[in-house]
Order: structure tokens, then C-alpha cells, then sequence
């Protein structure tokens, strides 16, 4: 069964993975993945993003895939500004 993903900062849950949002919103990510010569920083954290909330929440890629597209909200949480395709989460996992 697959759960609605509603971020609510109360939840402890959920600001464990917030503090994982930040990491990968940093600066320091970012060079770290420059200097691993990946290209498109960007589309990358926004995979990263969406695949480790699959893992951490239980789900299928394609679930989570499916409410950062339609959530306003958990697409804010996660800062994802240009959501990306299945085809290119998938490309990448």
C-alpha cells in the first residue's frame, strides 16, 4: 500500500530527513559531485532526492516519483524546484 507523503515538521521522521535534505542542498555536496566529474549537479540532488525518500520510507521509485509531481508541499520540503521525469530519475538509479 502506498502512503501519501506529507512532510510535517513535528515529525521526527521527517526532520531526521529534512537534516538529510540540507546535506544535499549544501555546498560541500556540490563540489564533492563537481569533483567526481558528474555533470548536471542539479538533476542529480533532485534524483538523489527522490530515490532516498523511496529507501527511506519503503516505496517504489515510481510512488514517490508520482507525489513530488503532484505536492506543492513535499516538492518545498525537498527544494525541487524543476521535478524530473521518471524516465531520468530512472536513468540515473
Amino acid at each position: 500500500m502506498n502512503i501519501p507523503l506529507n512532510p510535517d515538521s513535528k515529525d521526527p521522521i521527517w526532520t531526521l530527513f529534512g537534516k538529510v535534505i540540507k546535506l544535499i542542498d549544501s555546498r560541500s555536496f556540490q563540489q564533492e559531485l563537481t569533483r567526481n566529474k558528474l555533470q548536471s549537479i542539479e538533476r542529480y540532488q533532485t534524483m538523489l532526492k527522490i530515490v532516498l525518500l523511496a529507501s527511506y520510507f519503503n516505496l517504489e521509485v515510481s510512488h514517490v516519483h508520482y507525489e513530488v509531481e503532484n505536492r506543492e508541499k513535499l516538492r518545498k520540503f525537498l527544494n525541487i524546484n524543476n521535478p524530473l521525469t521518471l524516465k531520468q530519475v530512472r536513468e540515473f538509479y
